[in-house]
């Protein structure tokens, strides 16, 4: 489980199933400023790192949306880095 599974809420729980509570869009920017700050990662190193925390569509409108407001920025290899433009 990572840690982002982790930090959801369990609001339900039996034998066959768990059910969490869906992180924000504010919780998801800073569960993906966290990650980028360690390390600059692949979209596929983002989505391994959120696992089912967070969906493939709702991780790539995130990042659109994030790089639109300067926070994100790509290199030419498709490495994502946080906070400073890639030089």
């Amino acid at each position: 489980m990572s840690k982002a599974v982790e930090r959801m809420e369990k609001i339900f729980e039996d034998e066959e199933v768990e059910v969490y509570k869906g992180f924000t869009d504010d919780e998801i920017e800073r569960l993906i400023e966290e990650l980028l700050s360690k390390k600059p990662m692949t979209f596929d190193e983002l989505r391994d790192a959120l696992e089912v925390a967070v969906s493939d569509d709702k991780l790539r409108w995130m990042l659109r949306r994030m790089s639109e407001r300067k926070k994100v920025f790509y290199d030419p290899k498709s490495k994502v880095y946080f906070g400073e433009e890639y030089v």
